[in-house]
């Protein structure tokens, strides 16, 4: 999903679009059962008793599965940091664009909107993504908001 919020004040008129990553401009190409969150906290990656936890950010759904595993704060934390090495595991050919995205979207609207994410993937997991498949050059460090250690998207 992408929001449009247009700013009028600037000397420049410029806008901004506010993307999300996964399932909006970044997919994985298998559609395997591989949870990175599941290996995160020692379970098989590959179980088919995965629970449907799309939306949630990172965290969430580490915190969700600990809590079945009884994990104590520090092993949470582990878990949490570790989605990162596994995400390096991965190959970039694993991603692809979403349909509907391509390089001239980002290209042609560059000098009349600034794109930002929102996204509950860790700061490594975000980026390694966009640069999977060559996006990441059309967002700023700075306009890219990520998923944090003990942070919840759940009551905002």
């Amino acid at each position: 999903m992408a929001i449009l919020i247009r700013d009028n004040s600037i000397s420049k008129p410029k806008g901004a679009l506010l993307w999300d990553l996964d399932g909006t401009l970044v997919r994985r190409k298998k559609n395997d059962r591989f949870s990175v969150h599941l290996a995160a906290i020692g379970l098989d990656p590959e179980t088919n008793n995965v629970t449907d936890l799309t939306g949630f950010s990172d965290w969430e759904v580490i915190s969700h599965y600990s809590e079945k595993l009884s994990l104590s704060r520090v092993e949470l934390k582990k878990s949490f940091l570790k989605l990162d090495e596994i995400q390096k595991k991965f190959s970039f050919d694993d991603f692809d664009l979403c349909e509907g995205i391509n390089f001239d979207l980002f290209s042609e609207n560059s000098n009349k909107w600034e794109n930002f994410i929102l996204t509950g993937n860790t700061k490594f997991r975000a980026n390694f993504k966009l640069k999977s498949v060559g996006l990441k050059s059309f967002f700023k460090e700075e306009n890219i908001f990520y998923c944090k250690f003990n942070e919840s998207q759940i009551g905002r």
